[in-house]
């Protein structure tokens, strides 16, 4: 069987005779280091940690930023664009860099696993095996991430100069998994009904590596994805919505049972509640992150609009981008929250989404605009200065019912908060729609990729 291309292309970069020696030598001299300056009986234990901590360097910190740079450095040395006409298919693609660039990363991870399990005996881990397993995923899921933020950065910035924006990102991811998500596995408890999910117990160790295994499976299929649509592969967006519905279900998982939350719920209704509002708040959340990270492109609208008016389901499938699919699965939350749950404060969903479409509409109309270089960015300092400036002003001159301009107070303001809220989308919508006119009047420039 022939070796993928560019899983081999990586290899021969990265794993040169040089620092196949050198790697070992480096490791092996400290932990000799680290055995000898430690206090009697102390060097195995110490040895031990150096290995784990030296583990999740390297596969976390290390890993992330060689898969982040693998797609970054080829196309500012504009070679990605003759990648992209090979044969290679998106899979191969995304295996082949994913594990090909990270190679040399997981070659000294080797080394650290090996000196971890000579001093397993001496570990101060209630379960040695079940932190490594998690410790190594977890390294996987943090490379993967990383290549998946990475593209996403790419195709958003190549309209300012390619991947400056996308060099930083391994950075972000890393410290996000290494003070987040490492705690998480390294502090869970290994009794038995340690952990409470859609009313069934488990060992919350084992369900946080089942968690990471999974979330590490949908972090490749993104990778694998967005590689589809670089390679010019048409996708659908049942792949995002899958994802969407997983993590909404997911996350209420921890929220359905009264004795997770303790004073919380107040009977089933309340629970009921709360599982909506997590379930919502988690979908408007990812709505948010595919309307900032998605391109908004005026050939595409023209085309989704024309699929429309053509009733071409079949393309508008392969085109519909998916912030407008989370906007569907938001109002839908909200329709069936407002129908079925008794306690909630009439309309506050609606609200809630109302204020999304708001958002949604000046995000559009900041991106429809002839300099639209960082649109995204602009509109996102504005959505900072509506929920977090403008009505704290108000509120300083004791002008607080103009606060339901900017926060959806139902509560306190009732549906006056819907009107105002519609005020705004229909003022937006207005402005959105004359630029629509004008963009469209004019001739169409079709931006070249890369």
């Amino acid at each position: 069987m022939e070796l993928n291309p560019e899983f081999r292309r990586n290899l021969w970069l990265e794993m040169t005779p040089h620092r196949l020696l050198v790697m070992p030598l480096i490791l092996i001299a400290v932990a000799f280091l680290i055995f000898k300056v430690s206090g009697e009986g102390e060097g195995l234990v110490n040895l031990n940690a150096y290995a784990l901590f030296a583990l999740g360097f390297m596969i976390i910190f290390w890993g992330a930023r060689m898969a982040s740079e693998s797609l970054v450095a080829e196309v500012n040395g504009r070679t990605w664009d003759s990648q992209r006409m090979s044969s290679l298919g998106p899979w191969s693609m995304t295996w082949g860099k994913l594990l090909g660039s990270t190679a040399y990363v997981w070659y000294g991870a080797l080394f650290c696993v090996v000196i971890f399990l000579a001093t397993y005996g001496s570990s101060t881990l209630e379960s040695p095996v079940r932190s490594l397993i998690f410790l190594l995923l977890t390294g996987l899921f943090s490379q993967s991430l990383s290549l998946l933020s990475s593209i996403v950065m790419l195709k958003k910035s190549r309209d300012d100069g390619a991947g400056q924006s996308a060099r930083a990102v391994y950075l972000v991811v890393a410290i996000f998994v290494s003070s987040f998500v490492v705690p998480i596995g390294f502090n869970s408890s290994l009794r038995p009904e340690s952990l409470l999910w859609f009313g069934m117990y488990f060992v919350q160790i084992d369900f946080v590596i089942l968690s990471i295994l999974i979330f590490l499976g949908w972090s490749v299929f993104g990778v694998h994805r967005l590689m589809a649509t670089e390679l010019q592969v048409r996708t659908t967006f049942f792949g995002w919505l899958g994802f969407v519905v997983f993590a909404v279900t997911y996350t209420v998982g921890f929220f359905t049972d009264s004795t997770v939350s303790g004073e919380l719920f107040d009977g089933f209704s309340n629970e009921r509640l709360t599982v909506f509002m997590v379930g919502y708040t988690v979908a408007l959340c990812l709505a948010y992150l595919m309307l900032f990270s998605e391109k908004k492109d005026l050939v595409l609208f023209r085309q989704i609009v024309k699929f429309i008016k053509e009733r071409n389901l079949r393309e508008l499938f392969l085109l519909l981008p998916c912030w407008a699919v989370s906007a569907i699965v938001v109002a839908l939350i909200a329709v069936v929250g407002e129908v079925t749950v008794g306690d909630m404060p009439r309309g506050a969903l609606i609200a809630l989404f109302l204020f999304f479409i708001r958002d949604l509409s000046l995000v559009l109309f900041l991106n429809l605009s002839k300099n639209k270089k960082r649109a995204d960015m602009t509109a996102g300092l504005y959505l900072i200065l509506l929920y977090g400036v403008v009505p704290w002003i108000f509120k300083a001159i004791d002008l607080d019912f103009m606060t339901a301009l900017f926060w959806a107070n139902v509560q306190e303001y009732g549906f006056g908060v819907h009107m105002a809220v519609t005020l705004e989308i229909i003022a937006i919508v207005f402005l959105l729609n004359r630029r629509w006119k004008k963009v469209c009047a004019e001739p169409v420039v079709v931006e070249r990729e890369g």
